[in-house]
């Protein structure tokens, strides 16, 4: 079996796709397949960024209070994003884009004129040892609001009106959407069946979201990075899986974290309560959740389920990935424990296979 690859860079993540082929043949279609793959990635960032400000995202969030006609693949993704919100009860939520900005994350960590703000952050307490010092922003802002009471904290994501006949989308005035938290599995589903949909062996892989079909010998072998060992010079693996079908995600807050006002903040918000979420990185308790990795029947669902996850923290994030043979996934905490859930097993891959 002969695999094609390309690599490239996009959505702020390294970019892989792949092909497997039984026919050489095949392979110049094969290669014009995959050129297409990086090219539909690329365009999609253009559109669905809110980091560049001509995107049709950010058109649509200033357009917030009155209806905006939107392209398919925003309507689609949207319409996606918002399904997940009603699924998981709003612990995801696309409407957390005003909080993530008024805790400082209002720029790419990819955007060079971030350079003159920059600072070499320290790694909470329980997060030394663990991996590489963050590059982070320094902010300086007033933070009672933000460290007000917010028991009561309304998200606004069933109040957007979604609107098919006329492919419109109507969001609060005052709310903005975000789409970091499902986009680049979206991303990685749609290549998958639009692009790659010819081949039955194809892999999509886009800042550590990955979406599969077929596979050499039975299915993709895919390494799942331990975040304990960031630092390592040679990657470390919490362990192998074998996916012939579906995705796998990874979510964390010990990477993009920054400091406003000396208080560490990240870019994982709670929907309940409009903070950073309480995770390895904002507080030094070693009994935090440090990062989740989240098999599913898609990488749109694995990246939903592994933020869901890593919000519910134990033990009731693990029950959420015990779903029958549909979810599994390792649960990695702060003071080096590894928890997995039961079905994990049907995936793992034997040393040397």
């Amino acid at each position: 079996m002969i695999i094609l690859a390309r690599h490239a860079r996009a959505m702020g993540s390294a970019v892989e796709v792949q092909l497997a082929l039984d026919d050489p043949t095949a392979c110049p279609a094969a290669a014009a397949a995959l050129d297409a793959a990086l090219a539909w990635i690329a365009a999609a960032e253009t559109r669905l960024s809110r980091f560049i400000p001509t995107s049709e995202l950010c058109a649509l969030n200033r357009a917030a209070g009155t209806p905006f006609p939107a392209s398919e693949d925003l309507f689609a993704i949207v319409a996606e994003a918002l399904a997940w919100s009603a699924r998981t009860d709003g612990l995801f939520d696309p409407t957390v884009l005003m909080d993530l900005v008024a805790w400082g994350y209002d720029a790419s960590f990819d955007d060079p004129g971030r350079a003159g703000e920059m600072e070499r952050a320290e790694p909470s307490p329980a997060r030394r040892g663990l991996g590489r010092n963050h590059i982070a922003p320094a902010r300086k802002t007033n933070l009672s609001a933000l460290l007000a009471p917010a028991t009561s904290h309304d998200r606004a994501a069933g109040k957007v009106v979604l609107d098919a006949p006329s492919r419109t989308i109507t969001v609060p005035a005052g709310v903005g959407i975000d789409l970091g938290g499902i986009g680049k599995g979206w991303a990685a589903d749609a290549v998958l069946a639009r692009v790659l949909g010819a081949f039955p062996h194809a892999l999509v892989n886009i800042g550590g979201d990955l979406a599969v079909r077929g596979g050499p010998a039975g299915g993709w072998i895919i390494g799942a990075r331990d975040p304990r060992h960031e630092s390592a010079t040679e990657p470390v693996y919490l362990g192998g899986v074998r996916l012939r079908a579906g995705g796998i995600a990874t979510s964390g807050a010990a990477w993009r974290w920054w400091r406003i006002n000396g208080l560490p903040a990240h870019h994982l918000i709670d929907p309940r309560t409009g903070r950073p979420a309480t995770t390895v990185g904002i507080t030094p308790a070693e009994g935090l959740p440090l990062a989740v990795t989240a098999l599913a029947p898609s990488a749109t669902e694995a990246e939903v389920r592994a933020k869901e996850a890593l919000l519910l923290g134990l033990p009731a994030g693990l029950a959420r990935l015990d779903g029958g043979t549909a979810r599994a996934g390792w649960f990695i905490m702060g003071d080096g424990r590894i928890h997995t859930s039961a079905n994990l097993q049907a995936y793992l891959v034997a040393q040397g296979d």
